[in-house]
């Protein structure tokens, strides 16, 4: 009996630290949480974009499709940003200034 109440206690602590683990979406940006759809009470504190179309041309704006996810990498929420050709054009190897566009055209907030 005291085997079985101790795998029970190991499996049950191993699933309590995968559930507190937030960076489960390589490279993505930790943001302050946000509820993205409350009846289904998913949040989101992750987020992710991926350039759509990029050229050599930076007079075009360029689309970014971002992804949403919540601490077990399910995304919750994702949506397309236009990133205007002012910003592409200052676009060089810093991803910053594009992660800074995007969060601030959704409204989010970069988790300290």
């Amino acid at each position: 009996m005291k085997k079985v109440l101790f795998f029970l206690s190991i499996a049950f602590f191993a699933q309590v630290s995968n559930a507190q683990k937030i960076d489960t979406v390589k490279a993505a940006i930790l943001i302050e949480p946000v509820v993205t759809n409350p009846f289904l009470k998913d949040t989101a504190c992750q987020l992710s974009w991926q350039a759509n179309a990029v050229t050599r041309d930076t007079s075009m704006p360029v689309v970014f499709f971002v992804g949403l996810y919540n601490r077990s990498a399910r995304r919750v929420y994702d949506t397309n940003v236009t990133v205007p050709a002012s910003v592409i054009a200052e676009w060089g190897t810093d991803n910053s200034l594009i992660d800074d566009y995007i969060l601030t055209k959704l409204s989010l907030k970069k988790k300290k």
